[in-house]
């Protein structure tokens, strides 16, 4: 154990405080200790950072004023990493007592590996939650190996993957510093598979190690098809897809089977990926500009413009309600009362009594309620032909004010690259003076 590497874990926390304790205790009581424990605070509105300072003044707490999200809140954290590894975990997890000796072994072990990840387990203990992940095609939708399989030891062979969860991941300081840091345009959510994905661009192996085991409380701090964690999860979606699939991939495929997809979609995820779509054009030229940066195949112009095309219809289709004539056809037939024939169970008398309100029923057909009927379905008639006439109105709208919203988006675009050519020009400029101050110079000290 004297060759393991020196490490950092780091506990990101925020309103966790009935999970600390737990987590905390699991750490502290490791076969291998942990040369430095941090717990970021993002701007927990419990007592969580009184918890820590009480209970467990070995570990080192840094705050933050707000909730800033995965990414840069583990990144205040790692800027100033001085261990040879920094372990990222979240406070609902309770590892096993030799989880980060047989981490750090894997580690030790190859030094291409530069991310490793854990065998983690529902609470209970008897079904595997992650053992490793994949990005599936063309939707970016991750898939857990093995998840919510019952753990018989058949995902405990260590393995390269695709990615690790977040959850519980450690990362070689080598990949910080040829990789880069958590990609801070993401919240939450995908974070981890992008980082990923950059390390192993970057010539570094992800390695799942399932001696490395811990039973994760997944989603007790965010709940999962709530509409934040759709928004969440469906931005950071795009913006995955976005930084790391080819556009031919795109545009081809991923977007058309996208508008498949959305079309059977309905309520609260439907209205989460009206918004992911609209956050993913708001931020689409600082996600081409992290593309970029981060080593990816560069998308042509003309591409990029198709990509934003298509993705402004899907904004469209997710908010707007499709005209549809069945739809009207059906509610127009369940406006329409009828009599309906009356049936007994009693035998002789049963058809007899039947027979005698059938007779009063035609009576008052004619008069009283079969004049009420007919007003009633007049009304109900009028009412849905009504309906339809507002929904169409709705409709206008809402395509009217999707259309100033683009316009909006595309001004604001052309803005930003003015402002950015304006300020190449004043750089040009100076550059230009200093090197006209310079020449001057020169020229006195040859008089």
């Amino acid at each position: 154990m004297g060759n393991l590497p020196t490490v950092t874990i780091i506990v990101l926390n925020w309103n966790g405080r009935s999970y600390l304790e737990a987590c905390l205790d699991a750490l502290l009581d490791q076969t291998q200790q942990a040369d430095e424990i941090i717990l970021v605070d993002n701007g927990s509105t419990d007592d969580s950072v009184e918890l820590v300072q009480t209970l467990y003044p070995a570990v080192k707490i840094q705050e933050i004023e707000i909730n800033r999200g995965y990414a840069a809140g583990n990144n205040s954290a790692l800027r100033t990493l001085a261990s040879e590894v920094g372990i990222l975990i979240n406070p609902d997890i309770v590892v096993r007592p030799n989880w980060l000796e047989n981490l750090l072994q894997a580690l030790a072990g190859d030094t291409a590996v530069g991310i490793a990840g854990c065998k983690l387990l529902f609470p209970g203990e008897q079904q595997l939650q992650h053992a490793g992940g994949y990005i599936t095609h063309p939707r970016a939708m991750p898939a857990h190996r093995g998840m919510y399989d019952r753990d018989e030891g058949q995902l405990d062979t260590p393995d390269d993957v695709d990615f690790v969860t977040g959850a519980a991941l450690a990362v070689r300081r080598e990949v910080l510093e040829t990789a880069g840091y958590l990609d801070e345009g993401f919240f939450m959510y995908f974070e981890d598979a992008d980082w990923c994905a950059r390390a192993r661009r970057a010539g570094f192996r992800v390695r799942y190690v399932p001696q490395a085991t811990a039973v994760h409380d997944e989603s007790a701090l965010a709940v999962r098809g709530s509409p934040s964690y759709l928004r969440r999860f469906h931005s950071g979606r795009w913006r995955y897809l976005l930084k790391h699939f080819d556009a031919a991939e795109i545009i081809e495929k991923t977007l058309p089977s996208e508008h498949a997809w959305l079309a059977e979609i309905e309520g609260q995820e439907r209205r989460a990926l009206g918004w992911a779509y609209r956050h993913t054009l708001d931020d689409f030229p600082s996600i081409m500009a992290a593309r970029q940066a981060h080593g990816a195949a560069q998308i042509r112009p003309s591409d990029q413009a198709t990509i934003m095309t298509r993705l402004l219809d899907l904004r469209r289709q997710s908010l707007l309600w499709a005209d549809n004539p069945e739809r009207w056809q059906r509610l127009a037939k369940k406006g329409q009362i009828k009599a309906h024939p009356f049936h007994s169970p009693t035998p002789i008398l049963g058809p007899l009594f039947a027979r005698l309100r059938d007779i009063w029923a035609g009576i008052s057909a004619k008069s009283y309620i079969g004049a009420l009927n007919e007003q009633q379905n007049a009304f109900n008639q009028s009412f849905v032909r009504e309906l339809q006439a507002v929904e169409k109105k709705l409709r206008e709208v809402e395509n009217n004010r999707l259309n100033q919203e683009a316009a909006e988006r595309e001004l604001s675009w052309e803005i930003k690259a003015l402002r950015e050519e304006l300020n190449r020009s004043y750089e040009l400029l100076a550059g230009i003076e200093s090197r006209i101050d310079k020449s001057f110079k020169q020229n006195d000290g040859v008089e």
